[in-house]
């Protein structure tokens, strides 16, 4: 079935998640722990962006951000903020350099045959690599961010960090509309639960807090509960 990028591939695509439809290697999260003053904290994400299949045969999904947070709701999740799209892709054990597809610059960027292409390239990236290992710097993230408080119809993006650490995405959240979801743009998933000095929070008021937002926020404290809401 070739279904453009239409509400009827956002609604089937929420479809496969919802019955489970993933490859086994993204259903284990990745910790990542990372300090800030006389603060830790520890969340789990999971190793590569969502993907629709097996482990043998799977697709990187683009979609909307409102698709992304239905998703990231059912499992209990949320999405990156930068600071913790940057964190990741540090901690990532298999660093790709970002592979645009090129032009043409027009709306088949938001076509399923180019996110299929782009699939297909990062695939031949990772000839060889382990599945399951932590993967960064294929995918622009899409991203909560405090500036969607003044720009609530539109969606964050960030990244396509090369190994270098220059990336060719710094957070955009002015330029695409919430109904935006090109081939370059992947979901990222982490566990809404996070430890910070052994002790459980919700990720939710860690960004709400002024003293604990900075381990995860560069933007400051902010209420992402509005967020694509």
């Amino acid at each position: 079935m070739n279904v453009g990028p239409t509400q009827i591939r956002e609604d089937l695509i929420f479809e496969q998640f919802k019955i489970g439809n993933v490859p086994d290697f993204m259903r284990s999260a990745i910790s990542i722990t990372t300090t800030t003053g006389n603060d830790t904290i520890t969340y789990w994400v999971l190793p590569d962006v969502l993907s629709v299949g097996t482990n043998k045969d799977y697709l990187r999904t683009s979609m909307s951000p409102l698709t992304a947070k239905k998703i990231a709701d059912l499992y209990s999740c949320i999405l990156p903020t930068r600071k913790m799209a940057f964190q990741i892709w540090q901690a990532a054990t298999v660093k790709l350099n970002p592979s645009p597809n090129g032009p043409p610059y027009d709306a088949t960027m938001l076509s399923t045959e180019r996110m299929v292409f782009h699939n297909k390239k990062i695939q031949d990236a990772l000839t060889n690599k382990i599945l399951g290992e932590l993967v960064s710097g294929h995918k622009k993230d899409v991203v909560i961010s405090a500036g969607l408080l003044s720009y609530p119809k539109n969606v964050a993006i960030v990244g396509w960090w090369y190994p270098s650490g220059q990336m060719i995405q710094p957070l955009n959240y002015v330029s695409h509309d919430r109904n935006y979801k090109d081939y370059s743009h992947g979901i990222r998933l982490i566990n809404r639960m996070v430890t910070i000095n052994g002790q459980w929070h919700d990720i939710y008021d860690v960004l709400r807090s002024k003293t604990l937002s900075i381990l995860i926020s560069d933007e400051g404290s902010f209420d992402a509960t509005q967020i694509y809401a």
